[in-house]
């Protein structure tokens, strides 16, 4: 990174830490009690017949038993209508999250879902959701 972006980087960095501990959802996904909680998590196998490797951003088995898949996303949005924003992403993302739940699937007995979380605007979107 150049230097000269540097400040507005570690400005973004720190905006992005305090608005997930300042959020609920933020802090749910940080948790310590999750079971099997796993950050920068490698899972290879197959997806669609084909070999595939991932590295999760986090993914943990919450109290009702579910295993999730969170992707973190820096974008940032200034304009109007957020939930349309937060549904492009989750379209935009489709695939990737498709191959994650696929390769957990094959490796854990638990029900999947994934989801995304934008730390800079504390926004979450859940791939089974549909605004």
């Amino acid at each position: 990174m150049p230097e000269s972006e540097l400040e507005v980087a570690t400005g973004l960095v720190r905006q992005a830490l305090v608005n997930t501990l300042e959020d609920e959802r933020g802090r749910w996904i940080l948790d310590p009690g999750h079971r099997e909680a796993h950050n920068e998590f490698m899972v290879s196998g197959l997806h669609r017949g084909r070999p595939v490797k991932a590295i999760l951003d986090r993914t943990f088995v919450d109290t009702d038993g579910m295993r999730w898949i969170i992707d973190y996303k820096t974008s940032r949005h200034e304009g109007a209508d957020r939930d349309a924003f937060l549904q492009r992403e989750l379209e935009r993302y489709a695939e990737p999250l498709a191959r994650y739940r696929s390769l957990l699937t094959a490796l854990h007995p638990q029900p999947v879902t994934a989801a995304l979380y934008f730390p800079l605007l504390r926004g979450w979107i859940c791939a089974e959701q549909r605004i």
